[in-house]
Parts: structure tokens; sequence; C-alpha cells
């Protein structure tokens, strides 16, 4: 069950928030439509966004720490891997200053603490919907592409999985954007191959590599730290490594080595 969880089609929301009350009231309203996955600073926002690769990213203005969810969300807004990626800001802050220079800076939507968690819904709903129309646009633009046929996805797998090891080998994760430029063909090109092949998308397929390495790396080194396989792994957090493990295999790295 929990790899079926795992690999399932639920669009992903990444919430950075500090406020717990704030990050539970989202869970548990949205958990059982979408995938959710949150930190509570901008420090290591960056580097879980490329991970994570999120449907739609939920963002506070002010959070612990030295870097803002506005300095956080410039970042994303200038990152050609991140850019397409709707941003709806999430905060206490209602003056029309902020709000203007949040929107300036590229976010998508706005909404004012304290608000109904149904308004948040529907924001979110509204923001993916304009985000999917636009993807289908641009995938048809993306027509003429390589007929997606038996030889044709081995030899392509065999490729993205070359280019994945080579950044293993650099303690680095990559993402469609990055095998796309690679391989030169379409991002849409890509995951139609894996889907059609596997089953399951393009982030799940990385992401699904690794943590199998991984696997192996946790039953047969038990002197080796988890943070340390997470690291190798190219996986930003431990923290996010071990709740993937979990969530593909059913149990931490920890209870793993304890079997």
């Amino acid at each position: 069950m929990e790899q079926e969880n795992f690999i399932s089609e639920k669009k992903r929301i990444f919430l950075i928030e500090d406020h717990h009350k704030y990050v539970e009231l989202i869970a548990r309203a949205m958990q059982s439509d979408y995938n959710i996955s949150s930190t509570d600073t901008a420090e290591k926002g960056l580097d879980v966004c490329k991970e994570f690769l999120p449907d739609i990213i939920i963002l506070d203005i002010n959070l612990v720490g030295n870097k803002s969810g506005l300095d956080l969300l410039k970042s994303i807004k200038g990152d050609e891997t991140l850019a397409h990626i709707p941003v709806l800001i999430m905060s206490g802050i209602s003056s029309s200053e902020i709000i203007s220079d949040s929107l300036e800076h590229g976010a998508n939507d706005y909404i004012v603490k304290p608000f109904e968690i149904k308004h948040l819904a529907y924001k979110v709903k509204n923001l993916l919907a304009v985000a999917q129309n636009a993807k289908g646009i641009e995938e048809k633009k993306n027509i003429p592409t390589p007929m997606v046929n038996v030889r044709y996805i081995s030899n392509l797998l065999m490729q993205i999985d070359k280019i994945d090891d080579e950044a293993i080998f650099e303690k680095r994760m990559i993402s469609v954007v990055d095998l796309s430029k690679k391989l030169g063909i379409s991002q849409s090109t890509i995951n139609r191959a894996i889907k059609k092949q596997l089953g399951i998308t393009s982030n799940h397929y990385l992401i699904k590599r690794r943590l199998e390495k991984a696997k192996l790396l946790v039953v047969s080194n038990q002197w080796k730290q988890v943070n340390e396989i997470a690291f190798e792994m190219g996986f930003a957090t431990s923290s996010y490594f071990c709740n993937c493990f979990k969530k593909y295999f059913g149990c931490s790295p920890s209870e793993m080595r304890l079997k």
C-alpha cells in the first residue's frame, strides 16, 4: 500500500510555512487529494523544491532564518527548472505594498491569514488548472517527437540511467528538465516514454532508482550513517530521504536494518 501511495498521480504541494498550526490545518484538509511536503525555512527550500518537483508551491512571506519567503520566491522564479511552478503566497501581511511586491516578483496568487481553508483549496485548484492548460498548449507545440516504440524506449531508458548514474557519482539530483537538455528531446517525450514503459512518472522513476541503490547501501553497509547515504544519493536533506524511503519500502532505513 505504501508503494502505491508513493507512485500515485496525486498533484504535489510544497508548503513552506513555520507556523505548525497552518501546516497541520492544510495537511489535514488536503492530504487526501494531494501529496504534501513541507519545510519551515526558506534556506533549503530551493533544493527540496528541485527534488520534490511540486505542481504548486504555497509559501509564507515571514519565515524563521536569514532568508525570507520573498527571497525564496525570487530564487524560484529565477530558476529555469522551477519558474513554471505556480506560487501561492500565504501571509498574515495584508498591506498592498507587500502584495504588489509579491505579485511583481512572480507570485501567481496571494491569500491573507487567517483564511477559510476552502478558499485556499479553491485557489490551489484554480492555479493547478491554469498550469495544466498551459502545459497542454506547450505540448501541442512539440508534436514532432520521435516515435515511441519498444526499442526507442529501451534505448532512452539506458541513456537516462547513464545520465542519472553520473549525477549520483557527483552526489547531485537531476530533473526531467536536465534530462531534456542532455538528450535533446522534449520533456513530454521523456514523460510519455517512462509512463508507457513503467506506468510511473519521470520524477518517481528517478527517485525510485536512487531509493533502490540506497536500500543496497542500507542493508550491506551497517556502519554507514543514514545521512551519509542520503547525501551520496543526492538528497538535500536526510529527512526528505527518509520520508521517500518509508513511503516506497514501507519502513525507515533504520527499521530496514533491524529487519
